[in-house]
C-alpha cells in the first residue's frame, strides 16, 4: 500500500522537508537565507523527492506544518502545501510544530521572538515571556530551547504523527495557520 507522504515546514528561516518513501523517512533543511524561502521552496521540495527515489506523482498525502512559526513562513507552506494537493489530486492536513517535539519534555517550548517563547502544556498553547518563567530565562541563555531536538528525532517524530493521522483515515483539512500572537498589522489597528 502506497502511503508516501511529504511533510513541509516553513514556519522558521530554513525550510524543512520530510519525505516518507516505501517506508523510509528522509529528511532535508535548506539553509536559505532569510526573505527567500518562497523563491526557493519548489526546488527544495523537489530535491527532497529526488533524495528519496521518487516523484511529486509518487506521493499520495502532503501535510504542512502551520505554526507557530513566522507569519510569513506559514503562510507560505500553507499556500504551496494547498497548491500541490490540489495540483495531484491528494489528500493534505495539518501537523504542528509542537507534533515534531514529540513527548520529550512536560512544556514543550520553541523560539518566539527576542525573549519571548511558544509553548505547549497539555492541550493550551500560547506565547510567554522568558521574564515570567526564573527557569526558562536561565535556560535560554544557554541554548536555543527550540533547536534541542536534532533534525532526526524531529523528522521521525512528524512523520509518526503524520502516519497516525493516515491510519485514522483523517478528513481533508483546511490547513488553518497556528498563530499564537495577533500580526503586526492587527496590534497596530488595536494602538499596542
Amino acid at each position: 500500500m502506497n502511503n508516501n507522504f511529504l511533510i513541509l515546514d516553513t514556519t522558521y528561516d530554513s525550510s524543512f522537508a520530510v519525505v516518507y518513501a516505501n517506508g523510509q523517512v528522509f529528511f532535508s533543511r535548506s539553509d536559505t537565507e532569510k526573505g527567500k524561502t518562497s523563491e526557493r521552496v519548489i526546488p527544495f521540495i523537489e530535491d527532497s523527492l529526488k533524495m528519496a527515489n521518487i516523484t511529486k506523482n509518487d506521493l499520495k498525502y502532503i501535510f504542512a506544518v502551520v505554526g507557530p512559526g513566522s507569519f510569513t513562513g506559514i503562510r507560505i507552506g500553507v499556500s504551496i502545501v494547498s497548491a500541490i494537493s490540489y495540483g495531484l489530486n491528494i489528500k493534505k492536513a495539518s501537523l504542528t510544530v509542537f507534533d515534531g517535539l514529540g513527548k520529550m519534555q512536560d512544556y514543550k517550548m520553541i523560539p518566539s521572538r527576542r525573549d519571548y517563547f511558544y509553548y505547549s502544556y497539555n492541550d493550551q498553547m500560547g506565547e510567554v515571556s522568558v521574564n515570567d518563567l526564573p527557569d526558562i530565562k536561565i535556560l535560554s541563555k544557554y541554548t536555543d530551547v527550540g533547536n534541542t531536538v536534532p533534525d532526526d528525532v524531529y523528522a521521525q517524530k512528524l512523520s509518526l504523527k503524520a502516519l497516525t493521522l493516515i491510519q485514522n483515515g483523517f478528513n481533508e483539512d483546511v490547513l488553518t495557520p497556528l498563530y499564537l500572537k495577533k500580526s503586526q498589522a492587527e496590534r497596530l489597528k488595536e494602538g499596542k
